[in-house]
């Protein structure tokens, strides 16, 4: 039978760094990736709705002007937070 797993849908907000984000720490000391693991945030997926198994998806994607929001067939600017 197929492994059983269990979904949950983070209630909060998730903060990281938009430029410089290292993962250096959560690849393990034996890993053939030795180059620095460090990134800067290019989109995000946005999901609404009450739980993992129900709702409606969103995307943010960054551009070299400013970040915009994915809605199906609708886009728009997405102003900075001060």
């Amino acid at each position: 039978s197929p492994p059983l797993f269990y979904v949950r849908k983070l209630d909060g907000p998730v903060e990281l760094p938009l430029e410089g984000l290292d993962f250096s720490d959560l690849v393990a000391a034996e890993a053939p990736q030795k180059e620095p693991l460090i990134y800067d945030l290019v989109a995000t997926v946005d999901h609404h709705g009450t739980s993992a198994e129900v709702g409606h998806y969103t995307a943010k994607c960054r551009r070299p002007d400013c970040w915009y929001r994915f809605d199906d067939a609708n886009v728009s600017y997405v102003a900075e937070e001060s």
